[in-house]
């Protein structure tokens, strides 16, 4: 008799013998075990997958941060991947270079306490926050934010024979989640049309965009081009204020 208990999928199978008692012999069930191993295996390889991709972005941030821009080929040297698996992740510089900009130390949403230490209706206080945020980091990394507009760019070229509607968005919505954000304690203060010309402008004194004009333009140093940012940001909502207050002053027109 087989006293072995029922356990993992196991099995008996009682073989009789030509000279001596019944034999007991135990398997595991086949499919079971290799549900198992299938799972196991396909773990392994997302975890070994998300591992070579990293690495590739860590390669590529790296050598954005020594001024290069480097190619696929010299990113898949620097992380020590072959050429073809680094290609079969990224096919292109571009593909590379807006996931680079995915794994920036500038967050895509403002975490919880990013305006812990203001007011909650000190909307001028929470631009400076958000613009310091998201744009005095890119004085320190220019070459990976100088990389990241041209693959932007290299994105909108490929697809501008697309309908509008099938094209992939060619920048984050990080910018505008922020400034968003910021001007929250304005909604109930400021007109809509006010309030939204003023999120439009707000984005032109931060970004990519805004750095390169600040440096290569302008020809400024960092530090003036940092100041310029937040001097700009704070013109735009004292103007925005004052023709909120003003709107509010004034009567309505008369019907004709």
């Amino acid at each position: 008799m087989c006293r072995r208990g029922l356990a993992g999928g196991s099995l008996p199978v009682v073989v009789a013998s030509l000279t001596g008692p019944l034999v007991c012999i135990w398997y595991y069930d086949e499919m079971s075990f290799s549900r198992q191993e299938e799972t196991y295996m396909e773990s392994g390889r997302a975890n070994q997958k998300a591992r070579t991709r990293q690495a590739l972005v860590d390669a590529a941030l790296a050598l954005a941060r020594e001024g290069k821009s480097p190619t696929i080929t010299e990113v898949a040297a620097a992380a020590r991947v072959s050429v073809p698996t680094a290609y079969r992740y990224f096919s292109d510089p571009q593909e590379l270079w807006l996931e680079v900009a995915l794994h920036s130390k500038v967050p895509s949403e403002p975490p919880a306490d990013a305006f812990a230490h203001l007011a909650a209706d000190d909307a001028a206080g929470r631009v400076d926050a958000a613009i310091q945020a998201i744009g005095w980091r890119m004085f320190d990394e220019e070459a990976l934010w100088r990389n990241v507009v041209v693959a932007t760019l290299q994105r909108w070229f490929a697809q501008a024979g697309q309908p509008q509607d099938q094209r992939a968005p060619v920048r984050s919505a990080r910018r505008m989640t922020w400034i968003t954000t910021a001007l929250q304690p304005l909604r109930d203060k400021l007109p809509e049309g006010t309030l939204r010309r003023l999120t439009m402008a707000l984005a032109l004194t931060v970004g990519t965009e805004a750095m390169i004009t600040l440096r290569d333009v302008c020809q400024l140093e960092p530090d003036e081009a940092r100041q310029t940012m937040l001097w700009a940001a704070r013109a735009l909502v004292k103007a925005a204020l004052d023709e909120g207050t003003d709107g509010a002053r004034k009567p309505p027109r008369a019907s004709p």
